[in-house]
């Protein structure tokens, strides 16, 4: 059996990590939920191509609304 490195982060500080990645979050409250509920590695797949491979940040002007909206029209 495989033991992970790393444990688990909270929403709290997930979010904190994708604002210092230039995520605009216009809405925190929300955003938590999303990352509660929906989860991190599931919304992943909605911003993967909006961040710039070479530094790890979101491209300029990217809003955590985008990544919702593109998720609750594939839902």
């Amino acid at each position: 059996m495989a033991l992970f490195a790393k444990t688990a982060e909270t929403p709290h500080s997930l979010l904190t990590k994708l604002i210092a990645q230039n995520l605009e979050v216009p809405d925190k409250q929300e955003a938590l939920q999303y990352l509660t509920f929906v989860g991190h590695y599931r919304l992943k797949g909605y911003w993967f191509h909006l961040v710039d491979p070479a530094t790890k940040k979101f491209r300029p002007g990217t809003s955590f609304d985008t990544i919702k909206n593109r998720y609750e029209f594939d839902r």
